[in-house]
């Protein structure tokens, strides 16, 4: 036993070790229904662990622990993870399982293999919808075929004990025994990176049978009881198939793609940064009147702060709307609306700047387009003009980094304009693709 469980260390961490180093800082990933086309959904998972047989087996009442053997037990899962809540998958576990009576002589033995439907839902993501994705539980539930092979044996001749009433007792062994199973579960997993994800399950199998002992007729046989049941216990390597997309829904949340969320997020952000606002005007104003200093020199800078004032005393900070015509923005580029055409191209030097934002901790690129445009879903403007600051990757803001955001005419940030919507999907879908 010790010499497998050495190996089975040696053979993890070979594996694990060159996943673990391509481990990197996890930022923020946002999900929404109108970003799903640019998320890979499908991953599969190896499992490896052991079994404890929970059935009629009889232990002593003051043990602790359980008769059980420890059999390596092993599986595998494909999952198409639909959101960051809800998935579903089917799943494959190799069982076999040992247990001894406590009259040291009798010992079940079998093995079963079961094949299953789970639905998968993120516990985390229920409750969290703005967080970095390192870490995820995952509760489980499931239904489906248990095909098991079993018998209980004399462990001092290795032969089948007879079981059944006396006046015909025969061998307690079969080898065709079918049962349904319901598996119910816990799932720990951490992302180790954009393509990989280790975990720990915990799982309790239960079935609608009671002959995982072997028993073919009474009273081994226990007609109408469903109480035989393994509980696993398993490490899991997951990968996840980007499919050349550069992003999976595992490492996603909401955050803000759902408008119910945006508007909550963003006025409750927009509270926070009103304090902390009032607070930087109080305490210019006190070091003024400290400092006494005369309105010469300072009369630009009470414009400024008497202007602050007005919009922070305001429930939303509105931005100016400069007038435009039907066919032309402010810059001279043509929306094409008769023509039906999508423009899918973004000059940000074509577009003065609106303001200078600073990247703070559990801040992204969606944020700011909430604040400045209105919408989440206009982010690949902000990215595109700012790729001199920016990595490849639109969802790495770096705490500290200063951005631009370009002033852009009504039309190109109004998510009920089915063409401006278009526009932006391709961009981002540029964006994802280079």
């Amino acid at each position: 036993m010790k010499k497998n469980l050495h190996k089975l260390l040696i053979v993890l961490s070979a594996v694990l070790f060159p996943i673990l180093a391509q481990a990197q800082k996890r930022e923020l990933m946002y999900y929404s229904s109108a970003d799903r086309k640019t998320f890979a959904h499908w991953s599969y998972s190896v499992i490896g662990g052991t079994t404890i047989f929970n059935g009629d087996v009889s232990e002593s009442h003051d043990q602790m622990f359980p008769t059980t053997d420890f059999k390596p037990t092993l599986g595998g899962t494909l999952e198409r993870t639909f959101n960051p809540v809800f998935g579903l998958g089917v799943q494959y576990m190799y069982i076999p399982y040992q247990a001894d009576f406590n009259d040291n002589i009798r010992r079940v033995q079998g093995t079963a293999q079961e094949a299953t439907a789970f639905l998968s839902l993120n516990i985390l993501n229920l409750f969290y919808q703005t967080r970095p994705q390192k870490w995820n539980i995952y509760g489980n539930i499931g239904w489906g075929v248990s095909f098991y092979n079993a018998e209980t044996i004399d462990k001092r001749t290795g032969k089948p004990v007879l079981g059944g009433p006396l006046s015909s007792r025969i061998p307690m062994k079969l080898d065709d025994g079918m049962a349904y199973v319901i598996p119910l579960g816990l799932h720990l997993e951490y992302n180790v990176s954009r393509h990989f994800a280790i975990g720990a399950k915990a799982e309790y199998r239960m079935h609608n049978k009671d002959n995982y002992e072997g028993g073919t007729k009474m009273p081994e046989l226990r007609q109408g009881n469903s109480n035989d049941a393994f509980m696993v216990f398993a490490l899991s390597l997951r990968h996840k198939m980007n499919f050349g997309k550069g992003r999976h829904v595992r490492d996603a949340t909401y955050g803000y793609g759902t408008p119910a969320m945006s508007e909550k997020a963003e006025t409750k952000d927009l509270e926070r940064r009103l304090n902390d606002l009032r607070d930087v005007v109080e305490e210019m104003l006190e070091e003024m009147e400290a400092k006494d200093a005369g309105t010469a020199c300072c009369t630009e800078a009470m414009k400024r702060i008497e202007i602050l004032e007005n919009q922070l005393s305001q429930s939303r900070i509105e931005r100016p709307v400069p007038a435009k015509t039907d066919s032309e923005d402010e810059t001279g580029e043509e929306i094409s609306r008769s023509t039906g055409e999508i423009i899918c191209d973004f000059d940000p030097s074509a577009y003065e700047t609106l303001i200078y934002v600073t990247a703070e901790k559990g801040t992204h690129l969606a944020i700011f387009s909430t604040q400045h445009y209105g919408s989440f879903m206009f982010w690949p403007y902000i990215y595109l003009a700012n790729t001199d600051v920016l990595s490849s990757d639109p969802n790495e803001l770096v705490i500290g980094t200063n951005l631009r955001i370009p002033k852009l005419p009504a039309e190109m940030i109004d998510e009920d304009n089915p063409e401006a919507v278009e526009r932006v999907e391709c961009i981002k879908e540029q964006i994802y693709n280079r």
